[in-house]
């Protein structure tokens, strides 16, 4: 609002308040005089008649002032708005529905890992409200939106975790038949049968399942056995899976995930799982031919037995948008990604760099990236005399955005060399769209420090972060001048290093 047009309205308010002041003080003035000479008694040839005539017809007039009273109650609403216009709030109405359950979520609950201590996590000042106003209450029970995050401690006899438990059944019922999200902290199965079928209800209500590393395998069975008993849903699209506790003697058979995971599927994680939870290579290939939805996919620390059946279904994932593969296994490696047909969504790809004397599983690799639109890539275990095998790579990456390398323990950084092509004396950008380079773990020699300033010569790069450490060898460039050299050619630079003079 600009300032001129604002004191002219001011000004005419000004005016008319004056005006408004006048005519009222003159109109009670004549309402008095009036009265004064009925009381004095008047003239003896006095028309009472219409003495009371005219006085009834004035007071007719009168009632006309509380439609205008009415008014000007409002006026004094927009004036009382003006003069509280720095501590107004944004009306909720206007709030979306994501930003709602934000803000509920750090004003009833810390989130998840904030802290171990379940008895802290009840008494923890963000998880108590002493009161609120009735509009935020009313709002607060009534929106489901506000109570999709579910925290379920089941199993526990003490007060705190009952507490927990109920807190949960509160929330599952204040959702109402908007999806959930259940993150699973339990080890062991509740006790009473009415407990239980709430539990039942709520899952067949969940669009996520997250089992942290306080679970049990026997308990993540027992979860997905109920689902399945229940007749699974069509609202479940994530599955997160953190290595649970192991207590395979109380389980009597391995896990079937065909019979547990439904095709609507848009996110499979499975990290550090048991032998009893892993799936075998045909069971997971199988698995991720029925998820055609699937947008992220992660294999992390997994030991993926081959099995005997090499009879491996396609797997179509025209959505992937997410691929990590954290497997020591190359064989494994290369047969998921030989299956896999990503589509042309823009693709976060992670995996370990094969061994360099493995060319099959590069060749693999490389026909992967071939056919799909990899923009940020995230290589683990890069290892010395990688450069030719990862410049093969990075050929059939013409798109790629963002690279982070993370070498091998004791490995030179020979895999610099693949991202410069030298032309006579210059060297140009073998991915020209690259814009953000992250290098971890790496030792930095001479060699490497002429590697980078080529890197950095050749590209225009946004960001630059690089962890590893400086070897104090003859004809190195002093850490301190190096990173004086990149700040003055990066835009962003993340420079965190050792030196070693041993």
């Amino acid at each position: 609002m600009q300032k001129s047009s604002l004191f002219d309205a001011f000004a005419e308010l000004d005016d008319l308040h004056k005006e408004f002041n006048s005519i009222t003080s003159a109109f009670h003035n004549a309402c008095a005089k009036v009265g004064q000479l009925v009381v004095a008694g008047g003239n003896g040839d006095t028309d009472h008649d219409l003495l009371e005539r005219k006085s009834k017809d004035i007071m007719e007039a009168l009632k006309s002032l509380d439609s205008t009273t009415e008014i000007i109650g409002k006026s004094k609403a927009f004036l009382r708005q003006a003069m509280n216009s720095s501590k107004s709030l944004v009306p909720i109405s206007i709030l979306p529905a994501e930003i709602m359950t934000r803000i509920f979520k750090l004003a009833i609950v810390p989130s998840s890992g904030t802290t171990r201590n379940t008895r802290k996590l009840l008494s923890h000042p963000a998880s108590v409200i002493s009161s609120v106003c009735a509009l935020w209450r009313y709002l607060a029970i009534n929106d489901p939106w506000l109570w999709v995050d579910i925290d379920l401690f089941e199993g526990g006899s003490t007060r705190v975790s009952k507490l927990l438990m109920a807190r949960a059944l509160l929330w599952s019922v204040r959702a109402r038949n908007i999806p959930t999200c259940v993150n699973f902290h339990s080890g062991s199965r509740c006790k009473g049968e009415d407990l239980r079928r709430q539990i039942g209800s709520l899952i067949m209500h969940a669009r996520s399942f997250n089992f942290l590393s306080t679970s049990s395998d026997a308990y993540l069975l027992y979860i997905f056995r109920s689902y399945n008993l229940s007749g699974r849903s069509d609202c479940l699209e994530k599955v997160s899976i953190d290595g649970p506790s192991t207590n395979t003697s109380q389980i009597p058979t391995r896990f079937n995930w065909l019979d547990c995971l439904p095709p609507t599927l848009t996110t499979l994680n499975l990290a550090y799982l048991s032998d009893v939870l892993t799936p075998s290579l045909h069971e997971l290939t199988t698995l991720l031919s029925t998820c055609p939805r699937l947008q992220t996919l992660v294999l992390s620390v997994l030991t993926i037995p081959p099995g005997t059946n090499n009879n491996h279904p396609k797997i179509d994932l025209p959505c992937l948008q997410h691929l990590e593969i954290w497997l020591d296994s190359g064989s494994i490696l290369e047969r998921i990604l030989s299956l896999i047909n990503p589509g042309t969504r823009d693709l976060d790809l992670s995996f370990r760099l094969p061994e360099p004397n493995n060319e099959y599983c590069h060749r693999t690799a490389q026909l992967f990236c071939g056919r799909s639109r990899v923009t940020r890539l995230t290589l683990g275990a890069v290892k010395s005399r990688s450069d030719r095998s990862f410049a093969k790579l990075l050929d059939k990456l013409p798109e790629l955005q963002s690279l982070s390398l993370i070498f091998f323990y004791d490995a030179t950084c020979d895999a610099l060399d693949a991202l410069t092509l030298p032309v006579g004396e210059e060297h140009r950008p073998r991915c020209p769209r690259l814009q953000t380079l992250e290098i971890f773990q790496a030792n930095i020699g001479p060699r490497a420090q002429q590697q980078l300033k080529r890197i950095v010569r050749a590209y225009e790069l946004t960001n630059l972060a690089i962890r590893g450490w400086f070897p104090d060898g003859e004809g190195g460039q002093r850490n301190g001048a190096m990173s004086a050299w990149l700040k003055t050619r990066v835009k962003s630079l993340d420079y965190d290093y050792e030196t070693d003079t041993e």
